[in-house]
């Protein structure tokens, strides 16, 4: 047996949830004297954190080659059988950057902030190399628990003690404040950048994404059209999702246009904003158009789907709404409760009460619940057309 076949064994023990089988393989492996490699540990290991044995989970991490992702393995089992702390101490045990980073990218993965906090504050404290890395991580663990103000306060106060900081920190930092529309903070971040990247400049979009601020997007966009590297598929797609959702559809489409031109491959979010641009502006045919478009490169899904039929309905051109739906292109749409709904709207917007009353039923018996808003329009919609 060798590594390979005891990897398709120990795959299959993972499977099929027999973990007890798991240490006897990897036995046999260094009973040949073989070396058994991360994939190795990672099967041992997850059937280890299965069987609740996390506590043996963590003691072998330290064998695998790749020693930092099998500690972070082992540590997250710990944590999702409620042994956090005991996980986190199990760490501290070594005082070496490795233990530390792994323990801070556990945080980080938990979204524990405050207990990424305290890593950091120790991990200061013993002078460790590889700060800007532990720092990231601290920053993304108060990212993901929202905590945009703990951010702000970690990247100052360990600036102030002349840790080692790159554009990865900052930009981590402007994401924190962006994933709570603090658009403003975050572009105070960014300006604060010496030689701002792509990757900065994304995170700086994206927070004025998040707080609806298209025309500040814009020239950002604009302002940054020569930076080194230069603006990738993120860039626009922030923008043009800004500009849409804003209403601003002459300058969504206008950016979709740009993507064409930078010879950018367009990506779902590309497409989705564009076609919420066309239905803002009504323009049902091109909405079509380009979601035939996206058919053929076999990329349609149900919210783009949703999307072309929302522009049909702003038109008031519902035959055109009820043929999407129909058609063979729509695939599973007759499935799925968004484009339903926004096919009943189209109906509505017609005067094509009955319709939309059908479709209503059959929205209800997909999700056993009522839509008050959607019945109100259809209440509308009988008014009107019986006016």
């Amino acid at each position: 047996m060798d590594t390979m076949a005891c990897n398709a064994g120990l795959t299959a023990c993972q499977k099929t949830a027999c973990w007890d089988e798991a240490l006897p393989i990897l036995e046999s492996l260094r009973l040949r004297q073989l070396r058994g490699d991360i994939v190795t540990y990672t099967a041992v290991l997850s059937g280890l954190n299965r069987g609740g044995c996390w506590m043996a989970s963590m003691a072998l991490s330290l064998e695998a080659p790749d020693c930092d992702e099998a500690l972070r393995i082992a540590t997250l089992a710990g944590a999702g059988v409620g042994r956090w702390d005991q996980a986190l101490a199990r760490l501290h045990r070594d005082d070496g950057v490795r233990s530390y980073g792994v323990a801070i990218k556990a945080c980080e993965d938990f979204a524990e902030w405050p207990a990424a906090l305290r890593l950091l504050g120790a991990f200061e404290a013993r002078r460790l190399a590889s700060q800007a890395v532990a720092l990231n991580s601290g920053l993304s663990a108060c990212e993901k628990g929202m905590q945009w103000q703990a951010a702000i306060q970690l990247l100052s106060t360990f600036e102030d003690k002349r840790w080692k900081t790159d554009v990865i920190t900052r930009s981590a930092a402007i994401t924190a404040c962006a994933v709570v529309a603090k658009w403003p903070f975050s572009l105070q971040l960014f300006h604060q950048i010496p030689r701002a990247d792509t990757v900065a400049l994304n995170a700086a979009l994206a927070a004025c994404e998040q707080g609806g601020q298209w025309q500040v997007a814009l020239l950002m966009l604009q302002s940054a059209s020569q930076l080194v590297p230069p603006l990738d598929l993120v860039s626009f797609n922030s923008a043009l999702s800004a500009c849409a959702a804003a209403s601003a559809w002459e300058w969504a489409l206008r950016l979709f246009e740009e993507v064409h031109e930078a010879s950018l491959e367009k990506d779902a979010i590309t497409y989705s904003a564009a076609l919420t641009a066309h239905a803002g502006a009504s323009f049902w045919q091109e909405a079509l158009a380009l979601f035939e478009e996206l058919c053929l490169q076999n990329r349609a899904d149900s919210g783009a789907a949703a999307a072309a039929i929302a522009a049909c309905g702003t038109a008031a051109q519902w035959a055109a709404a009820l043929g999407m739906l129909e058609a063979e292109v729509s695939g599973d749409a007759h499935e799925d409760a968004n484009v339903l709904r926004v096919t009943c709207m189209a109906c509505c917007q017609g005067n094509q009460w009955q319709r939309a009353a059908l479709l209503a039923l059959t929205m209800a018996e997909l999700s056993s619940t009522l839509d008050p808003q959607i019945y109100s329009m259809i209440i509308t919609a009988r008014m009107r057309a019986t006016a």
